[in-house]
């Protein structure tokens, strides 16, 4: 059950705890608790450990001098002080935690997979194919000339996350890039194109610097509309014919 629902209905869960419960039940439910504080006190202790590493490898790294405003993080959020400032002394102020389907918390996890440095990648087909988030190399178009290898990365996993996040947003670009891609592919084909392009966004941000804005999803269609009437006007020419905008 959500969080925002529990907290608006708080006198009838406390209601709700009055009853006529038997042994056994009452038994099960401080079992269950008993489980759950044993995880989140073992989460709690992990969290501790990350941001005393952190501390350690960001205590003589300067702390970049423009910080943009953290997004929040919706599910656990690391139990860390100061994460986004010393994940920003990390990447030296390259901000990637501000594309659209990160957040500290997966950016967090990135780095810990692929590191800072992505210099080893020459471009960003090779970052994305050490990914697995590109095409098939025997898929053409909608067929698959040979048998399909399922192959998952942690790291690209953690892209695919992304994209799913971003499946279920509203007023994105991004959003509209995933449905687009999922009436011509199913939302299997479409997560994987989508995860492909955070993964460019930012290979391309760690790589040259590039601040990362986003776009609204008029933008995006209106350049999508822009780029199908270019093809149009060219195909035109290819066979003898122009083409003339029709008044309203």
């Amino acid at each position: 059950m959500d969080i925002q629902i529990l907290k608006k209905k708080k006198d009838l869960v406390i209601e709700s705890l009055y009853g006529n419960f038997r042994e056994e039940q009452l038994f099960a439910l401080k079992q269950a608790v008993d489980v759950y504080l044993f995880y989140l006190k073992h989460v709690n202790d992990c969290d501790k450990q990350i941001e005393n590493h952190l501390s350690l490898i960001t205590q003589e790294l300067p702390q970049p001098e423009k910080l943009n405003k953290p997004k929040p993080i919706r599910h656990h959020k690391p139990n860390i002080d100061d994460l986004h400032i010393k994940l920003m002394q990390l990447t030296g102020g390259k901000d990637a935690s501000q594309i659209t389907g990160l957040t500290d918390s997966t950016l967090l996890q990135v780095i810990s997979e692929v590191g800072t440095d992505l210099s080893r990648f020459p471009t960003e087909k090779h970052f994305t194919s050490w990914l697995w988030l590109s095409p098939n190399s025997h898929q053409s178009g909608l067929t698959n000339k040979k048998k399909k290898f399922k192959r998952h990365t942690s790291a690209g996993q953690i892209f695919r996350l992304a994209a799913q996040a971003i499946a279920q947003s509203k007023h994105l670009a991004l959003t509209s890039f995933y449905h687009r891609i999922k009436a011509r592919k199913g939302s299997l084909g479409a997560i994987k194109a989508t995860a492909r392009k955070i993964a460019v966004i930012f290979y391309n941000v760690m790589t040259k610097g590039i601040e990362f804005v986003e776009q609204g999803i008029k933008q995006y269609e209106q350049k999508i509309k822009e780029r199908q009437i270019k093809y149009l006007h060219k195909q035109a020419v290819r066979y003898g014919f122009s083409l003339t905008q029709l008044l309203e």
